[in-house]
């Protein structure tokens, strides 16, 4: 990413981490290690640091929609770093197969993140993807 693209997208977040703040919306504690996330974003080996280190945010619940791949695991491990990370996946057997859910299972417990799946009737989309109506992913975003 260039430097000066970066240094905007920072300069946004941090803009918006302190109007949440301002408004009330965030704690301190959780704005303070959202603070130091930012600030460690710069060197990547500080931050990787940062997020492996052992201790785990407590209290504060978050909820991070996990699909088990790089995106959603990055996002839980970064999250439980400020929260007590709650992952959440949609199951349908017409969109995932039981080896799918087997290893999402088996990614979270080796991670140490409370996982939930919900199970919902999709097989209207599958039909609808199958006649060629639409694609499947633009009824889920």
């Amino acid at each position: 990413m260039y430097p000066e693209l970066r240094d905007l997208l920072l300069k946004a977040s941090r803009k918006n981490l302190e109007s949440l703040y301002s408004s009330g919306v965030l704690k301190p504690e959780i704005y303070n290690k959202l603070s130091l996330l930012l600030s460690l974003s710069r060197d990547f080996d500080s931050f990787l640091k940062y997020i492996l280190e052992e201790e785990r945010g407590e209290g504060e619940r978050a909820v991070v929609a996990f699909s088990g791949g790089v995106d959603s695991t990055a996002s839980a491990l970064i999250s439980r770093r400020i929260f007590h990370v709650v992952g959440v996946t949609i199951y349908s057997p017409d969109i995932m197969e039981e080896g799918d859910k087997r290893r999402i299972s088996h990614l979270v417990k080796t991670l140490g993140i409370t996982h939930r799946f919900i199970e919902v009737d999709l097989e209207d989309i599958k039909l609808a993807t199958l006649e060629g109506r639409y694609h499947p992913c633009g009824r889920c975003h």
